[in-house]
């Protein structure tokens, strides 16, 4: 390796970047230093509560229980074990989607009311 090289490897190894080098050191160092001011100014304590997670695990559990219905006519089976089986799974990735969505949902939805009442004032 060349001489010019052995010193750019090692400068990259005093930032903590390289080869081997973790996310954690990535965000100290110069590569992402926006990311962990992005991360550090994260809402969504304030705004989700136990309340809407608690209603928002039940309305999953409804959803994947009606998708898990609706799906297994479609399933390629013939007995009815493998098509509440296979139907299930695939609601289970609709349900997961749902579920993100509901929370995307009450952030925006809150972050609105806060611009709202911070206009008013």
């Amino acid at each position: 390796m060349s001489k010019c090289k052995e010193q750019e490897h090692e400068h990259e190894h005093e930032q903590g970047v390289g080869e081997g080098a973790g996310f954690a050191a990535l965000t100290r160092g110069a590569l992402m230093p926006s990311l962990r001011t992005s991360m550090s100014q994260d809402h969504y304590r304030d705004y989700i509560g136990r309340k809407f997670i608690a209603l928002s695990v039940v309305l999953t559990l409804v959803f994947w229980a009606g998708f898990t219905w609706l799906l297994m006519p479609f399933v390629p089976a013939e007995s009815l074990h493998w098509q509440v089986v296979f139907g299930g799974f695939t609601a289970a990735c609709l349900a997961g989607v749902f579920f993100l969505a509901t929370h995307m949902f009450q952030l925006v939805l809150q972050e609105q009311r806060a611009a709202r009442r911070g206009r008013r004032a």
